[in-house]
């Protein structure tokens, strides 16, 4: 932990399946691979699996309305990076709006929710280190995390397969590069759109270097942002406009 103590994470079924199924291909893969590691890097098997490719798998890969909230602040809360955030947050978020819905009271799952996160405060029990010995006898703390995560990944898993018979939803990056094509497109639209405003073929480069009406930017600057590009269409229909009238 972020205090050098040890934490010890209580793993479900699924999270222990996947463990050891990474680690018994990793261990097959040796010694052509890091030893110090269960999950590798796919480009590079003596590097262990970058924090930051999850990072990239959230933002590029996931469907567009996967994640709840403002992604910026996401990706900015934390120094873990954007993926550990956003499982932070949704554990916390989910966990604790299914214990309430099946009877918990809302303090109990506030206070276990941030138990299982490793979140309470030192304040909260300034005296539990040198007297409370129920996790070293009896494993209290350790069970409670367990229960509050089988919770949590119940309602995944259960969610998971009702969305496999469903149609593959618009991924971030598809959503980016379809962004991308249509403002593209846009651009190019608008700079035919000039070359046809223009009586001379050589007065289009005269025309984007030039301020633009009372904006203070040149019209190829302006085209490239939509506020800009909406600028440029208002001032070539008003010169439209003026030359038919």
């Amino acid at each position: 932990m972020k205090n050098q103590k040890e934490y010890k994470l209580p793993l479900t079924k699924a999270m222990r399946a996947i463990i050891l199924e990474q680690r018994a291909w990793m261990e097959n893969a040796l010694p052509n691979c890091n030893p110090d590691h269960i999950f590798l890097q796919p480009r590079d098997l003596n590097k262990p699996f970058a924090k930051r490719s999850l990072d990239k798998i959230i933002k590029d890969y996931s469907p567009v309305d996967a994640v709840k909230g403002d992604k910026r602040n996401i990706v900015m809360k934390g120094s873990a990076g954007a993926f550990c955030t956003m499982c932070r947050s949704f554990f916390k978020s989910n966990a604790k709006a299914i214990m309430v819905a099946n009877g918990y009271h809302f303090k109990h799952a506030e206070e276990l929710t941030r138990l299982a996160l490793h979140h309470l405060r030192k304040e909260d029990d300034p005296n539990g280190l040198n007297y409370d010995k129920s996790e070293e006898l009896f494993g209290t703390s350790t069970k409670l995390k367990f229960n509050v995560f089988k919770i949590h990944e119940a309602s995944i898993l259960k969610r998971a397969k009702e969305l496999e018979s469903q149609q593959l939803r618009l991924t971030g990056m598809q959503s980016k590069q379809a962004k991308n094509l249509k403002e593209n497109n846009d651009k190019k639209a608008l700079r035919d759109r000039i070359k046809a405003h223009l009586v001379h073929k050589g007065s289009y480069v005269n025309f984007i270097n030039q301020p633009l009406g009372d904006t203070g930017r040149v019209a190829k600057d302006l085209i490239l942002t939509e506020e800009g590009r909406a600028v440029v269409e208002r001032y070539l229909s008003d010169q439209a406009k003026a030359k038919n009238n």
